[in-house]
């Protein structure tokens, strides 16, 4: 998928005959998987304090994850910085399996 996403600009996408998208890669991201995942990988694992007040972030496997909108990021990168033990901190997009996946779940509850 990661090939797709670097050499295809355009995306059209086909389900049961009938035309779901069709447009900027981007725009299908935005549309579909809107959402930023700040992930903290801890240096240690976090106090029950510390995770009380990082009200964004949740655990998920060994890590703390916060789901936030792009505007949302610089505050959720700076509550980690400030409250948990952070050892590496990365922001991804939904990888673009999980965007697709979304679109083609909502065609199968139409």
């Amino acid at each position: 998928m990661a090939d797709i996403a670097a050499l295809c600009p355009r995306v059209v996408v086909i389900a049961k005959g009938t035309l779901r998208f069709d447009g900027p890669l981007t725009e299908l991201v935005s549309k579909w998987a809107p959402e930023r995942r700040v992930v903290v990988r801890p240096l240690r694992e976090p106090t029950a304090d510390e995770l009380a007040r990082a009200t964004r972030f949740t655990k998920h496997e060994g890590n703390l994850v916060a789901l936030v909108p792009p505007a949302e990021v610089k505050v959720a990168v700076a509550q980690a910085l400030e409250v948990l033990p952070v050892q590496d901190l990365t922001v991804e997009e939904p990888p673009l399996e999980e965007v697709i996946g979304r679109l083609f779940e909502t065609e199968s509850k139409a």
